[in-house]
């Protein structure tokens, strides 16, 4: 699973508040759609509907196909891209030697 300490909640939304995103959600938030994301990309998850199934599994919040699809159509690129270059920079070569990767569910 991809775990919430590789993208801290508020390291997250420090990041949305720069890049002038508000997330008004209060439950399928920025940081879980980001947690869906990378869990999707490790497994390699089809799309919003068999991810839907599988994120549970996994340790992620259930949300529906549809919250999925809004909430990714809502969030800006250039946030999720400001996001990945602020972990290439604190991934060194030292810390990413130590570091172990999640392992899929």
């Amino acid at each position: 699973m991809v775990k919430s300490t590789m993208f801290p909640e508020e390291q997250v939304r420090e990041v949305a508040k720069s890049a002038g995103y508000v997330d008004t959600a209060r439950t399928f938030t920025i940081h879980k759609l980001l947690l869906f994301f990378g869990q999707s990309s490790l497994q390699q998850w089809k799309g919003f509907r068999d991810g839907e199934h599988r994120a549970s599994g996994c340790g992620l919040e259930a949300a529906g196909h549809s919250t999925i699809s809004k909430k990714a159509k809502a969030v800006q690129y250039k946030l999720f891209k400001m996001l990945f270059e602020q972990m290439l920079g604190t991934c060194s070569r030292p810390s990413s030697e130590n570091s172990t990767f999640p392992s899929p569910c």
